[in-house]
């Protein structure tokens, strides 16, 4: 007899993002990612602790967590990290993608309402 295959939370989830990113691949999406445009973005949302690498990944130090927003010049992936894991181990392998995005004003919103949520709980 042959076991079906099923599908986990995280697999639908990871399923969903794959859709929603070919979908902004699909609209020829462009990302800036200036130095001058983070920056905006940055301060429109309260976010003071950030670095941009030489690679343009965006480092985000939130009140609780740590993000990564990586883009490849089409679509933002914002990747997802625990503070307290990442300080205890390496944060190889910590970090998870957390949503695909147009553009970097989304993803750092999407931080800040993360915040904001866990506030209210």
């Amino acid at each position: 007899m042959r076991r079906s295959k099923k599908s986990t939370p995280s697999k639908k989830r990871h399923d969903k993002l794959k859709i929603k990113e070919r979908e902004i691949r699909a609209s020829n999406n462009v990302v800036d990612v200036s130095v001058e445009t983070v920056r905006g973005i940055m301060s429109k949302y309260g976010f003071e602790n950030y670095r941009i690498e030489p690679w343009e990944d965006i480092r985000l130090v939130s009140k609780y967590d740590t993000w990564i927003i990586r883009t490849d010049g089409e679509v933002v992936f914002l990747w997802h990290g625990n503070s307290r894991k990442i300080l205890v181990a390496n944060d190889r392998g910590s970090y998870h993608l957390q949503n695909v995005f147009y553009d970097i004003d989304f993803a750092v919103k999407s931080v800040f309402e993360h915040d904001v949520f866990k506030e209210q709980v």
